[in-house]
């Protein structure tokens, strides 16, 4: 189920008066638990606290035994790690500044490998790709051992840490750290990213608005990219997740019971005016989203009205298309409503002159004009949206915080724009429908005072210059 049972205070070796301890990896059969323990006072620049600890289970005493885990820990601070399934590499976080090991300041992260006879060997920096010189925090290794997840305050950081991911290549090197992007990322502090086995959930740690306590523990549901939709007697079909990037693989999938005695229905309203839209129809599909499939779709009539046969009460992602209308996605959870009937409105923006929209999830590689790939999916809707709407011209704006000069962030906001025209250009989109505009930093949407508003403050937009 979804219900978790109540936490329970783990006793010695686990937890020791007056420390900070916490749990950061364990193996594969739960004998041997990895731990992170902080005196808890107050560091400073010449001293520095935390080590890592392993907590060996004798299962004939059926006790644990903890000690520190020497071949990491330092002088310096260790934070996180994390051990592969093999057990003989480990990726880990540390703040010791040694020319041996090539730190690239503040917290990296290094790996270590264990040779044929079990010895460990000398930690390696995981090198530029990864590690800047900001702090990197909160590593996760995907089981497949290719994809390593961590948090950093460097890259194109939103603000605070985000959560990035790098591919490992055939050869062996990992590649560029890439953003997961909105809304998983925020301008607070998001880390300790972990995926479940089925690799359709994840959970992280985030302190964003709206929290209850300092920092909360946060849900990811992976919805994928559009999709067909998935008939109920098709019972071996391609099944989509959505993780960093989409990928398929085959996998045989029972039927799903379709109960045609629940249906929602309802209207699709114009967000401004209230009103049914009814000048053109609006496309729905709902996405189960357990499965990441399209267990339904419908269209509104000429009144704005929509009727939709659903095959359960529970969750789901509601993604509406209506030409003239901005895209609509947003999750719904059905399982407590009561009745066979559900009545649901559903409201979306349409296209204006003079609109601003924020594409928050376009990114570019640190103080450049080069669009990294976590931005793919933003392009990809303004691409839909201009593909749906062939009279729309738009004006696509870059804009900084007031960090350096005026005449450095004009050039750095424009030349950002004119990257995202050109890739739209080069998608088909004719060169006449689009404008590219650099503002620097003199439209700021948030106080540049504080890190979290001039990272809301670094962002591209689009405004609406003609409809018609």
């Amino acid at each position: 189920g979804d219900k978790w049972e109540r936490s329970r205070l783990l006793e010695k070796p686990f937890n020791k008066p007056k420390r900070i301890d916490g749990v950061v990896a364990f193996n594969k059969d739960f004998t041997k638990i990895y731990t992170y323990c902080g005196s808890g006072v107050k560091e400073t620049k010449t001293k520095k606290n935390g080590d890592i600890y392993v907590c060996l289970y004798n299962k004939e005493k059926k006790k644990w035994a903890r000690k520190k885990f020497k071949p990491i820990n330092t002088r310096g601070q260790e934070t996180s790690m994390i051990i592969n399934a093999t057990e003989d590499t480990i990726y880990f976080v540390s703040d010791y500044s040694h020319k041996e090991w090539g730190s690239r300041g503040g917290k990296d992260i290094y790996m270590v490998t264990k040779n044929s006879k079990g010895k460990w060997g000398i930690p390696v920096n995981l090198g530029e790709n990864i590690n800047t010189p900001y702090d990197e925090e909160a590593i996760y290794l995907h089981p497949d051992g290719k994809r390593l997840y961590f948090s950093s305050q460097g890259h194109n950081s939103m603000g605070g840490f985000d959560i990035f991911v790098s591919e490992k290549n055939e050869k062996g090197e990992w590649g560029k750290a890439v953003n997961l992007g909105y809304p998983i990322n925020t301008p607070d502090d998001d880390v300790f990213f972990v995926m479940n086995r089925s690799n359709r959930y994840a959970y992280y740690s985030s302190s964003r608005e709206g929290s209850i306590g300092r920092k909360d523990i946060f849900k990811i549901i992976y919805l994928g990219a559009e999709k067909e939709p998935v008939a109920a007697y098709d019972a071996d079909l391609i099944a989509y997740f959505k993780f960093d990037k989409p990928f398929i693989f085959r996998k045989p999938i029972e039927p799903l019971p379709v109960d045609t005695t629940i249906i929602m229905k309802g209207q699709i309203l114009n967000a401004k005016t209230n009103e049914p839209v009814k000048e053109n129809p609006a496309k729905m599909n709902l996405i189960d989203a357990d499965k990441s499939q399209i267990v339904a779709s419908t269209a509104s009539d000429n009144e704005g009205n929509y009727k939709i046969t659903i095959p359960a009460k529970k969750k789901y992602a509601v993604e509406i298309n209506c030409q003239g209308y901005l895209f609509f996605l947003e999750q719904i959870d059905l399982t407590p409503e009561k009745g066979d009937i559900i009545t649901r409105d559903f409201k979306i923006t349409k296209i204006e002159v003079g609109q601003k929209v924020v594409l928050r999830n376009i990114f570019f590689e640190t103080a450049k004009t080069t669009l990294i790939p976590a931005s793919i999916d933003e392009l990809n809707k303004v691409l839909k949206l201009m593909t749906d709407n062939p009279k729309l011209r738009l004006e696509i704006s870059g804009h900084t915080d007031n960090q350096g000069s005026l005449q450095y962030n004009t050039v750095l906001s424009e030349g950002r724009a004119k990257a995202v025209v050109n890739w739209l250009v080069e998608h088909g989109i004719d060169p006449s429908r689009l404008e590219y505009k650099g503002y620097a930093f003199t439209q700021p949407i948030a106080d540049n005072k504080t890190k979290e508003g001039r990272a809301q403050n670094r962002r591209v937009e689009f405004k609406v210059l003609d409809v018609e």
